[in-house]
């Protein structure tokens, strides 16, 4: 059989008019380097073989690139990068039913001089001959997963003494960017983890710091750290960390994607405590004074002047909430007692009754279930107890609770308390330790199936003990690979000489939890927030 070519219309050299069994794309397997400002291009050209072998040029196929991402093809087979970052695509030639393919690798390249150094320092920078023994990388920790908008996340490595400079490498398969600085930490931008993310589904980058000394023209006495692993995933976190604060005595908002907080609510003439807070769609309830507050609900629906709508009011007090996923209720517990309430009004619908001393509710996503906490024995109170297991409870159609169920007994020696569905409803998160709930030092991070049939510790967030890992709350569903879960945890951070609650993050595989494995990825520190505070009770805001 011969390979037969016709001239086509528009330029084509032919089709082939016997049979395509396969179809060669040349340059085979390709890297192609890009720079901000600099996109890079590269033509393409099918070959077509018949049943008996014979190979030859084909012209009359279509072209398409399966990241676009990355960049596009033209029909005549020119593929256009684009110029903000690197990513894989394969590159597909079709004729009728066969299809051809190879690997294109977009590598991004950038470098970042700051604290006034030259471009010169760039080109006089070797990459190979660096001693180890250099800068070790403090913060964060490596395996660390982080959203692809977090702005502003420091990377904090060892001082070299004085008249160094450091270059911070980020390095994949398609992103190699440098940082060059006099100062020993960085704090990375959303628009670079978007680079990194951008082509992958869960990026993965090694970062490492190297010293020199630099005299203006030459680099020497080059020594490298080890390299960390920093995960990044491909869609940004949803909404804001809405916490307490106690150096503004009120409610802080931090969106994702900015490094600073905002005031969002403050107690009356700044002076009350209203911490306790809970957020379901436009309304915000929050407890004043504590322990002993009355509460009141805030219209948060346009955030930049929340209102408050229900006042507070003396007759009635809790300390723990949650709000009915249909945003028609307030269950508050105080006292061991169970009370609904009207969340438009305000008003009192009525007492749940419940065997025992019961605290700290939380509603499920679907709306059917109740977790909370039940005191077993000692000291009764709604923060201070010593021996709380967590119980389940149906929520009936007429509004009324089923028999609780027992989802995380008690073993007589650790307290179990700070329950929280995940926003899928699969999982609660709590938390465990021995003695008494309120700033536990010993407080552990652990996740329970809904069935309670699988419990997990939190290994990797943990992060050992004495940190006072608490207070436990989800992030929105982003998608299908992570679950992000925040919580207050009194970890020394790098830069400071003492240990102050703070809001850190944790990622939750859903993989893993599905394979009974450590879910967790090692915590991070959530920018923007004032380090002398004493930061508390993150409530993960959708908007």
């Amino acid at each position: 059989m011969i390979l037969l070519l016709l001239a086509c219309a528009g330029g084509s050299r032919g089709e082939l008019s016997s049979d395509v069994v396969s179809i060669r794309v040349t340059p085979e397997d390709s890297v192609l380097e890009v720079r901000n400002g600099q996109p890079a291009d590269l033509s393409f050209q099918a070959f077509a073989t018949n049943p008996d072998g014979e190979e030859a040029p084909l012209d009359l196929v279509s072209w398409s690139s399966s990241n676009l991402s990355v960049g596009e093809m033209d029909p005549d087979g020119w593929f256009q990068s684009v110029d903000s970052n690197g990513g894989v695509t394969e590159i597909v030639a079709t004729h009728l039913d066969v299809q051809g393919s190879v690997l294109l690798t977009i590598v991004y390249r950038d470098e970042l001089l700051l604290d006034g150094l030259p471009e010169s320092l760039v080109q006089a920078w070797p990459d190979t001959g660096a001693s180890l023994g250099g800068p070790e990388l403090s913060y964060p920790e490596s395996g660390v997963r982080v959203p692809r908008n977090v702005e502003g996340l420091p990377f904090i490595w060892d001082e070299g003494g004085a008249g160094r400079v450091y270059r911070l490498r980020f390095q994949s398969n398609i992103t190699d960017i440098s940082v060059y600085t006099q100062q020993a930490d960085y704090r990375a931008t959303s628009e670079l983890w978007a680079q990194i993310a951008a082509a992958n589904r869960s990026g993965s980058v090694q970062v490492s710091v190297t010293s020199a000394a630099w005299d203006g023209s030459s680099v020497t006495d080059l020594q490298a750290g080890f390299p960390i692993e920093v995960q990044v995933d491909r869609l940004d976190a949803r909404g804001s960390v809405l916490y307490w604060a106690t150096s503004e005595r009120g409610i802080l908002r931090l969106p994702f994607g900015s490094a600073e907080p905002e005031l969002f609510w403050e107690g009356q003439d700044g002076a009350q405590c209203v911490g306790c807070h809970v957020v379901s769609g436009d309304d915000m309830v929050v407890s004043h004074d504590g322990i002993n507050g009355v509460f009141s609900v805030v219209d948060i629906s346009d955030p930049e002047d929340p209102v408050q709508v229900v006042d507070p009011q003396d007759n009635k007090r809790f300390t723990f909430k949650t709000v009915s996923p249909d945003g028609r209720y307030i269950l508050g517990a105080g006292q061991g007692q169970l009370t609904l309430y009207n969340l438009e009004t305000g008003s009192t619908v009525g007492e749940r009754d419940i065997e025992g001393y019961v605290t700290m509710p939380d509603w499920s996503p679907d709306g059917q279930d109740l977790v909370m906490v039940r005191v077993q024995q000692g000291h009764k109170d709604d923060w201070g107890f010593e021996y709380g297991e967590i119980i389940q409870v149906p929520v009936l159609d007429d509004g009324r609770l089923g028999n609780p169920e027992v989802l995380v007994a008690s073993d007589g020696q650790n307290n179990l308390y700070y329950p929280a569905y995940s926003p899928d409803g699969a999982w609660v998160a709590y938390n465990r330790a021995q003695g008494a709930a309120y700033a536990n030092s010993n407080a552990q991070l652990w996740l329970s199936s809904r069935d309670g049939q699988i419990q997990l510790p939190l290994d990797a967030a943990n992060q050992g003990g004495g940190l006072q890992n608490s207070y436990p709350r989800w992030g929105p569903l982003p998608d299908d690979d992570v679950l992000w879960l925040a919580f207050s945890s009194k970890r020394q951070l790098p830069w400071t000489t003492f240990r102050m609650p703070q809001i850190w993050l944790t990622a939750i595989d859903p993989a893993l939890l599905e394979q009974d494995q450590d879910p967790s990825s090692p915590a991070f520190w959530l920018p923007g927030q004032d380090v002398e505070s004493d930061n508390h009770l993150p409530v993960w805001w959708d908007r």
